[in-house]
């Protein structure tokens, strides 16, 4: 993310950042917030961009397996 000029502190905060919706979009009638911005969809692409480069989600799916793996020989007997 950082090559590409955004400073976020993990790999979650992009989801969360509420500073681009709708950056300079008027909210249309009976919608609580206004269309995606031009920014906002860059910095979602570079997000997921950087996610697939870096392979994020496998190793948070590989991470949540290994736990599950360990709970499952520890409580096995009980499940």
């Amino acid at each position: 993310m950082r090559t590409k000029g955004y400073a976020y502190p993990g790999p979650l905060a992009p989801a969360r950042d509420r500073t681009l919706l709708g950056r300079g979009l008027p909210v249309p009638a009976g919608a609580e917030l206004p269309p995606p911005s031009p920014a906002e969809k860059d910095a979602a692409v570079s997000d997921v961009r950087c996610k697939l480069t870096v392979g994020y989600l496998r190793t948070c799916a590989v991470a949540a397996a290994g736990y599950q793996r360990r709970l499952i020989e520890r409580e096995g007997q009980r499940l």
